[in-house]
Parts: C-alpha cells; structure tokens; sequence
C-alpha cells in the first residue's frame, strides 16, 4: 500500500499465467514508477477460463478492501476483464458508470468471437452479455446499464461487434473525436454515485506507443489522452480506475513504457480530484 488516497492493486496475469505478455506490464510499469502496490494472489484454479474469474474475484476483494479503508482502488492489470472485480467492489457506492478507454470494443461473446480470445469480451462482460453465472461470483456483482458506458477511442472493430453496439445504448466517442469526451462524460456521470475509469494502453496510437500485439494506428497521443481523462476527472465522479493490457516485449525502447507512466499519473490525478 502506498501513502495518499490510493491503493495500488498489480494484477500481473495474462491468461491465468503470471509475467505473461500483457501480464508483465504491471510489474514492468511499477519498476519504471518507482512505485509499490499489493498484488494478486495466484490463481489455484485448473483452467484456464477458471484462473481468469479467479483472479477477477481476487482484484474485487483487493479494491473493496480499498474502498472500505476510505481509499480508491487504482488496478494495474495485464488483461482488461479483471474490470469485473473491480466494478464489483464499487458497486458498495451505489450505482455504477464505466469510462472505458480501448482501441477496441471488447465486445465480443463466446458466439461472436472468432479468436476465442476471453479478454476481447471484457466489456461485454461488464455489461452483462456473457459469462454471467462466472461473473456474479465477484461479491457485489451488478451488470453496468448500456447508459452508463462510454466507449472512448475505438477503432479496431469486428462486424459483430460493430453490430452489437448498434443495438445497444451504448455512449460512443471514437477515435478522432476525443476531445468532445466533456459533455458525454457529464451526462454519464449525473446519472451514477460513481465512476470507473479503464485505460487499456493500446488506446494510444501505435506511432506514440506500441503497448501490445494488438496496438494500431488512429488513437489519441498522450496530451490528448491525458486532456481527456482530466475531463472525466471534472466530474468528481471518478472512484477507482485501471491502465491494461502493456506489454513491455512489443517495444524495446523506452517510449512505451514512458507513455504508460504518464497514463498513470493522469489516473492518479483523476483519483485524487
């Protein structure tokens, strides 16, 4: 635990396998910070997709452990679905509103995906469209309404993700628009008792920094990224957050992993409003 208002969760898992990939970007991220955080436990579970909730329901308790001591739980994950806990434990506060920075949906389901890839269905997951009785074992469980979501930088989409957020009512704010995110986050925000907001690194455009395998082209560069997060963070309403998805072997230079740091101190002041 570190000094201040915060609580530091490191959840360095990546497909149920600790320092995997994206999974070694939380203790990659807190060595270049010179920060400290608690860390999750590992799994016990024998599959893989069992690993995964586990460690959702690990984070959960670790941010609700936060939230009780009066501070805000600030989660460094490798994968995205860990959001689950996290929402889980917030959903204490009342009702609860997402901010999800990604250059993709993440709305795939275990019908709509053609990778199988679990955590490219994390925010269908948080809006309750899949893997529903795995989920509502995180203690405090709520599925997060369509109108309480904004979707912020996506750009790399399937078709039946493309579809899927055409039928629900889900905010959107792609790529390239950005910098309009003030009012649509206001109107999110008046409706909730509280906020996540989630940055899945990859929401950065791949010239500013290759965060992963999947990083590409059109996103916001850092300033953008950070004007935008301060204007989430304009609306008080910010609880807890999380930065994803950084592998530290996509770039070998130093630029990735100094755009990570200053996602991570935006997060921070977004937290500490």
């Amino acid at each position: 635990m570190i000094a201040g208002v915060i609580d530091v969760i490191a959840s360095p898992w990546h497909l149920g396998i600790e320092d995997l990939g994206i999974g070694a970007g939380p203790r990659h991220l807190l060595a270049v910070a010179d920060d400290r955080a608690r860390f999750v436990d590992p799994p016990a579970g024998a599959t893989e997709v069992g690993r995964m909730f586990e460690i959702q329901r690990a984070v959960g308790e670790l941010a609700r452990g936060a939230l009780e001591a009066g501070r805000a739980p600030l989660v460094l994950s490798g994968e995205c679905n860990p959001a689950v806990g996290t929402i889980s434990a917030l959903a204490s506060l009342g009702r609860v509103g997402v901010v999800w920075f990604d250059a993709h949906a993440d709305m795939n389901t275990p019908e709509t995906t053609e990778s199988g890839f679990v955590d490219g269905m994390a925010l269908a997951m948080v809006t309750g469209r899949c893997w529903r009785v795995l989920c509502r074992q995180a203690s405090g469980w709520r599925p997060v309404s369509d109108r309480d979501v904004l979707l912020v930088g996506h750009r790399a989409l399937d078709p039946a993700e493309r579809a899927e957020l055409d039928r629900s009512a889900i905010n959107e704010l792609p790529a390239g628009r950005i910098a309009q995110i003030g009012e649509l986050a206001i109107a999110v925000a008046e409706g909730v008792d509280a906020l996540y907001v989630h940055v899945d690194l990859d929401v950065l455009d791949a010239s500013e920094a290759r965060a992963n395998d999947w990083a590409v082209a059109g996103g916001p560069n850092l300033s953008e990224l950070r004007s935008a997060l301060g204007a989430v963070a304009d609306t008080g309403k910010v609880r807890a957050a999380a930065l994803t998805a950084f592998d530290p072997s996509s770039d070998e230079t130093p630029r990735t992993a100094r755009a990570a740091a200053g996602v991570l101190a935006a997060l921070r002041e977004a937290l500490n409003r």
